[in-house]
């Protein structure tokens, strides 16, 4: 168990800060597997259903072990919205 909690910590870990890119990478490439794999075919329902199940888990990795500052929170939380907008097929802000 802690060797697993320490491979988790120099995963998201970079010197003294984590860094959540490489799981904002695997996220992004997750979501571009579920589009390959059941295209615009399916329903928006579905494609959410997907989405909470396989890509917010791989952002999610390892928050638990490092201090979530507001610039990470933001930077997640556009990462989820820029999804939504593809999956909407939205351009962006309203104004």
């Amino acid at each position: 168990m802690l060797t697993a909690i320490a491979h988790l910590k120099q995963q998201n870990v970079e010197g003294n800060k984590c860094s959540f890119d490489r799981c904002k990478c695997q996220f992004f490439k997750e979501l571009n597997a579920i589009f390959t794999k059941v295209g615009r075919f399916t329903s928006e329902e579905v494609v959410l259903n997907l989405i909470r199940a396989k890509c917010l888990p791989v952002l999610l990795y390892g928050v638990e072990l490092c201090p979530v500052v507001v610039r990470d929170k933001k930077s997640m939380e556009f990462t989820v919205t820029r999804s939504l907008m593809k999956l909407f097929k939205t351009e962006g802000r309203c104004r």
